[in-house]
Formats: C-alpha cells, sequence, structure tokens
C-alpha cells in the first residue's frame, strides 16, 4: 500500500470518529432535551395549597440559610433546556463546576434574556439544607415563587434559584 493512501485512511478515519463525536453530542443534548420536555414541570399553586405543602418539607432551607450559603459570580449559560412551564438551565462557572438552575416559565418583556454560551453576573442562591439532599432516584418537588417544580435531575445534589430571573430574562446586571 503506498504511503498517500495510508495517509488518506487516517485522515478518514480522523475525520469520521470527529464526526461520531460531535453528532453524538447533538443526539445527547438532543435527549436530554426530549427527557426534560417530558418530564421537567411545574404548576402554579393557590396561596393555601402552598402553604399546606411546604409546611411538611424538612430539606428546603430557609431565607436566612440561602443567603448565607449564596454563591456570587460571573456564570457562563452552558444549556438551556424547556419543560413544562420550567427552563431548567445549567451554569458553568469560571472553576468548571457546574450548577442545576430552574425557572418558572414567567412572561417578562424587561430585563436581559439571558442566552446560551453567554456569561452574566449572578447570585446563586441553594435550594436544599445539604449538598446530597437529592440523589438521582428520588425527585423532590422544588418550590419556588408560589410554583410546584418537579424537575428533571441531570447531576446529583444541590439546585439553585437566581431571585432576580423570571423565565429567562435577568432583571438586574446581577446581585
Amino acid at each position: 500500500m503506498s504511503l498517500s493512501k495510508k495517509y488518506a485512511i487516517v485522515i478518514t478515519t480522523c475525520l469520521y470518529s470527529l464526526f461520531c463525536a460531535c453528532s453524538t453530542d447533538y443526539y445527547n443534548a438532543k435527549w436530554i432535551q426530549n427527557c426534560v420536555k417530558k418530564h421537567a414541570e411545574a404548576e402554579k399553586l393557590e396561596t393555601y395549597q402552598l402553604q399546606y405543602e411546604l409546611q411538611n418539607i424538612d430539606y428546603q432551607m430557609d431565607s436566612c440559610e440561602r443567603l448565607l450559603c449564596s454563591i456570587t459570580d460571573t456564570f457562563t449559560v452552558a444549556n438551556i433546556y424547556e419543560g413544562k412551564g420550567v427552563f431548567e438551565i445549567v451554569l458553568l462557572s469560571k472553576k468548571n463546576l457546574y450548577y442545576e438552575v430552574y425557572s418558572p416559565k414567567i412572561k417578562c418583556s424587561r430585563g436581559k434574556k439571558i442566552k446560551e454560551g453567554h456569561s452574566y453576573k449572578m447570585t446563586l442562591a441553594p435550594y436544599f439544607k445539604k449538598k446530597r439532599a437529592r440523589p438521582i432516584e428520588i425527585v423532590r418537588p422544588v418550590y419556588l415563587k408560589g410554583y410546584r417544580i418537579i424537575p428533571y435531575p441531570l447531576y446529583h445534589g444541590q439546585i439553585y434559584s437566581i431571585d432576580n430571573l423570571e423565565g429567562l430574562h435577568l432583571l438586574t446586571d446581577g446581585m
């Protein structure tokens, strides 16, 4: 076999493996989007129903704990997934840590709309008292802004919220 044929085979193999890697990421992202669309949902609750459901929860942080454990940094929006009445947003910090954020779909025309690949200064508030309070096989409801959110867990552990995020609109430049 000539040298040019060997180079052609090597180049073709490299291009094929590169194409497969890229297409796998595409299909993996589509698969996650479909799972979130099927399973993640948010429901607006009446005040009395919300109070009734909140009285039996022992895993949610109170407002003081959330303030003490909050994280303020510049985050890059890695992915935005859309469920039934909820957005599931994956943020990437400068330290290469991923954070899972939920935001109910609220119609909002003010503020800056967040987009994938862009960076924003945000303050994340944790939801659960313990970092590993949510094993992947247990789906616990999350109560944010008067909504009961049934999440589709992408990661083990903590879920975060952003107080000044309405839908996909960041109301101020961060804090």
